[in-house]
């Protein structure tokens, strides 16, 4: 119980994914979630 408490997890606003740290949080949203923006905007 305490560990989690302690954890600094970070989760997705988006998914609810959970990431270790703020970084990969980051990292996942640039990939995933930026990139939705742009599925068929293409050629536009």
């Amino acid at each position: 119980m305490y560990s989690r408490i302690m954890s600094k997890e970070s989760k997705c606003p988006y998914c609810e994914s959970i990431f270790e740290n703020n970084q990969q949080l980051s990292n996942h949203i640039d990939k995933i979630h930026n990139n939705e923006d742009a599925i068929g905007t293409q050629g536009l």
